[in-house]
């Protein structure tokens, strides 16, 4: 996918150049933030308080002490969701699925990752060796044409009285960004994220790649 496509988009520039920070300065009258937080760290209003801060980044941009606590929250909720399930969810090391993606959004609470959020470009072979946009869209007869991935989306479940998981969600929604979301269908956590964030549940299906259900959400139509 040729992020061309989306030329009113300026996410779009910022992940196919060096900074993603840079595309998401506010207007002037915003008081320098965006939804309660400053880009890049400087925080906050709203229902936050100072101890918590955003972050937008092209992954090539963080450090690899702050891309382990990232993998750490991911794999600490998949480990914990699939725990007793009688299946065992195959997939690349977590840290360098996060520097394979294209955009991280991640919120920090006292420095540490509480919520993120990774955004692919799903035209491209995965590691199930399928091109999620072509596939998805076979099995859920629904088209994905032009819309990213969301690939992770995690908040810890200390973070459940903030609004950790819709923050990161907005600038999707500001930017008028078309996403989809793919997730097992028993996966309760995930599954509650996306009807908190108001994403469109579209239909259950299964894929020869995996052995169990999925379900699709999209932000828009």
């Amino acid at each position: 996918m040729d992020f061309n496509d989306f030329p009113e988009h300026a996410l779009f520039e910022a992940i196919s150049g060096e900074s993603m920070i840079q595309e998401y300065q506010p207007d002037e009258d915003d008081g320098g933030t965006i939804d309660g937080f400053e880009i890049d760290g400087q925080t906050n209003s709203g229902p936050f308080d100072d101890n918590f801060k955003l972050y937008i980044k092209n992954p090539s941009q963080i450090d690899d002490a702050t891309l382990n606590e990232l993998g750490k929250l991911i794999d600490g909720k998949y480990s914990d969701d699939f725990r007793d399930l009688k299946r065992i969810v195959s997939q690349p090391d977590t840290v360098e699925q996060i520097k394979n993606s294209d955009m991280v959004e991640y919120i920090t609470y006292e420095d540490i990752p509480v919520g993120v959020l990774t955004v692919t470009d799903p035209t491209k072979e995965n590691y199930m060796n399928i091109v999620p946009a072509e596939t998805y869209s076979l099995h859920s007869a629904y088209n994905l044409d032009k819309r990213l991935e969301i690939e992770y989306f995690v908040v810890s479940s200390e973070m459940n009285e903030y609004p950790v998981a819709q923050e990161l969600v907005n600038h999707l929604l500001e930017q008028k960004i078309a996403t989809f979301l793919v997730c097992p269908a028993d996966d309760t956590s995930t599954n509650e994220l996306m009807r908190k964030v108001h994403y469109k549940y579209v239909k259950t299906f299964r894929i020869d790649a995996v052995n169990y259900d999925i379900n699709l959400y999209v932000n828009r139509e």
